[in-house]
Formats: structure tokens, C-alpha cells, sequence
């Protein structure tokens, strides 16, 4: 199956896991059993986690929505901080520290229109009076030693990149400077879309057998809780099964497609070597073709076990997922372990997720601290 083949398992199981959020009414409808409660408990978790962030982030999301629709202007202080003695040694880590950048940021998206101010002190050296501007047919900017401001039209965009790099713009790339200005996110039909499409196919194709629950006491920060313990375990063959069917409907999905076409779009503005939209959604079809015609190449020789323990509310509270992959000979243990506490004004996520090989072994902590007064991350 190749790298690119596990690309795009990587990418399609994630896509799965945003594409299910919101079909916890569907499942609500379905007989109590392991297997739905189990679903249930996942997709409350993700709706639930969702919420909270919209509560917890409710200015910057309406400041968002209200900067898709009317005109904005705002300012954005860097300053930055190192010890890191590489740079010690090289002699800019103090250089960094006596930085200051700000930037004065306005757009109007209806009209398609952005503007960009910049002045700097970096290590004493005064930078300012640097302005841009981008539009629909035009970009423009001027520096502290010119009078006026150089402009580019977007019909002359390739021929003057081209003049700047030539070993990179060939002068005959189509630039367009209305994809500045477009939005690549869903839109509500296309949610709704997958929501039904999507919540639709994991529930009738994971196997009814695969699920379990039971009861069990853990302790999660200072509390101990009874809590109701789920589990999920796929086999090597129930694996193989599942992800074929899902490459094959992915790549039968037109749907997807156009928003593939998008993404694609907004990503790969303004690089040059990047293949078109079009292009690049069909090249994804054909990969997903291929991982589903070669998905046995892949082996996941020990069972992959994704147990979550709930309490009284059906908040997901601990989690222990495992399973191993192998590609080309080579296998990989895959592990994400955490518990989230949860009180009257305070959720707390504290997660690891492992990563080892033959070569080599990768931790990444993720702690998110979300309560009224305190909105920290780390990683």
C-alpha cells in the first residue's frame, strides 16, 4: 500500500471521526444496547466538546461571523520569548527577545478587499510604514523608501512572479485573486449531508459483536466514580472490511468531491507546482480506489481495543485506545490514553498520545483547561 496509501487511511479515518458529529439524534433512537451506547457515548463526547468551545470561545466565533459579512480592522501584537541555546550559541536569541511586531490587519470580505500594516523593532532596528493591500483584481504594497505603492494586476500576477523567480513561476500559472477571499468551510447543507450520510454508515457497517459494557470503579483526579465501562475491539478482518467499504463510498461521493475541490483551492493558493483543484480531487478518488483495492497490504496483527468509561451524565471521563499497524514490514503501536475531569464550572482534558516503532517512540501530552476564567492549552 505505500506511504501515500496510509495518507489516506489517516486522513479518511479522521474525516469519519468530524464527518459523525451531530448524529446523536439518530442513535437516540435506537434500542439500548452496547454497540449504540457505545456510539452514543462517542458522539455525545465530540457534540458535547464542540459546544464548549463554541461557550467558552463565543466573542472570537461571532467576531468570525460578523467579519464574513461586514468591513474590520484589527491589531495584533508578536513578541516572543527563547532560551533555547542553539540559538544562545548562534547569538539571536537576544535578537528575538528585543523583537516587537505589530500589525494593523483590515478586510472587507463581501467586497474583497484586505489591507495590512506592519512596523517592527527588532533588536533596535526600526521597520515601519511597510503597507499592502489585495483586491479582487489587484494587489498592491509600498516600502519606507519608495513614494508610491508598487502594484500588481491579477492578469499580471504570473508574468511579474515569474520576473521575481524564475526557476519557480513558469509566467503561465492562472492566479486568481478573488480565492484570497474565499471560505473553505462547510457549509450547513454539506453538514447536514454528511451527518446523515456518514452517522448512517458507521452505524450499519461495525459489526454488533464488536461492542461490550460493563461497570467499573476508577478514580479520576480526587473523585472516584462508579462508572459504566464500553469496548469496542475490531479484528485484523473486521478492520480490512470496514475501511474498504468506507474508501469505496468516499470515492463514489461526489459530495466530497466538490468539497475536496475546495479545500484544495483555499490550500494551495499561491503555489505554483500545485496540481489544480480539479485535478487534485480526482487524484484523492483514485488513492482512495487504491487503499480500499489494497487495504490487506496493511496488517493490524494485534486487535485495535478502544474502551471510554462514562459516569452518571454519559460525559466521557477516561478513554485507552491501542492497536498496531503494520506497513512494508514495518509495525507501529498506536496508543491515546486520558481522562477528562469534569466540575460545576471547569472541564479539563489531559490526554497522551504514543507513537512507537522498531526506530523509534513519540509522546505528544495535550492538557486543555476550559472554565469561566481560565482558557489554556498546551501541547
Amino acid at each position: 500500500m505505500g506511504k501515500k496509501g496510509l495518507t489516506i487511511l489517516g486522513v479518511s479515518v479522521g474525516v469519519i471521526a468530524v464527518l459523525a458529529v451531530g448524529a446523536y439524534i439518530l442513535f437516540q433512537t435506537m434500542v439500548n444496547n452496547p454497540k449504540n451506547n457505545y456510539l452514543m457515548a462517542e458522539l455525545d463526547d465530540v457534540e458535547g466538546t464542540f459546544e464548549l468551545f463554541e461557550e467558552r470561545f463565543e466573542s472570537e466565533l461571532d467576531w468570525y461571523e460578523y467579519a464574513e459579512e461586514n468591513a474590520i480592522e484589527s491589531t495584533l501584537g508578536i513578541t516572543a520569548e527563547t532560551n533555547e541555546p542553539s540559538f544562545q550559541e548562534m547569538g539571536i536569541d537576544q535578537m528575538i527577545n528585543n523583537s516587537n511586531i505589530d500589525l494593523t490587519i483590515g478586510q472587507d470580505m463581501a467586497n474583497e478587499v484586505s489591507t495590512m500594516g506592519l512596523n517592527a523593532d527588532i533588536a533596535g532596528l526600526s521597520i515601519s510604514d511597510v503597507n499592502a493591500y489585495i483586491t479582487g483584481e489587484k494587489a498592491g504594497l509600498t516600502l519606507p523608501f519608495i513614494e508610491e505603492y508598487m502594484v500588481v494586476n491579477e492578469a499580471d500576477a504570473a508574468t511579474f512572479l515569474n520576473t521575481l523567480d524564475p526557476a519557480t513561476f513558469t509566467g503561465e500559472e492562472e492566479i486568481d485573486y478573488s480565492m484570497f477571499f474565499e471560505t473553505s468551510a462547510l457549509t450547513e447543507t454539506q453538514r447536514e449531508y454528511f451527518i446523515d450520510e456518514y452517522s448512517t454508515f458507521i452505524r450499519e457497517n461495525l459489526p454488533d459483536d464488536a461492542f461490550e459494557s460493563g461497570s467499573e470503579e476508577i478514580t479520576v483526579g480526587d473523585n472516584t466514580v462508579n462508572a459504566d465501562k464500553l469496548t469496542m475491539t475490531l479484528t485484523e478482518e473486521q478492520i480490512h472490511t470496514f475501511l474498504k467499504d468506507l474508501f469505496n463510498k468516499m470515492a463514489e461521493d461526489e459530495e466530497l468531491a466538490n468539497i475536496i475541490e475546495t479545500q484544495m483551492m483555499a490550500a494551495n493558493l499561491g503555489n505554483p507546482e500545485a496540481p489544480s483543484a480539479e485535478n487534485a480531487a480526482t487524484e484523492f478518488n483514485n488513492s482512495l480506489k487504491e487503499a480500499a483495492e489494497n487495504i490487506e497490504d496493511v496488517g493490524f496483527p494485534e486487535v485495535l481495543t478502544s474502551v471510554v468509561w462514562t459516569d452518571g451524565d454519559d460525559n466521557i471521563i477516561q478513554r485507552d485506545f491501542d492497536t498496531s499497524i503494520t506497513v512494508d514490514g514495518s509495525t507501529g503501536q498506536v496508543a491515546v490514553d486520558g481522562v477528562t475531569e469534569i466540575t460545576e464550572d471547569s472541564t479539563v482534558f489531559n490526554y497522551d498520545m504514543a507513537f512507537s516503532d522498531e526506530t523509534m517512540e513519540s509522546v505528544i501530552g495535550y492538557t486543555a483547561d476550559l472554565n469561566e476564567l481560565n482558557q489554556v492549552m498546551k501541547m
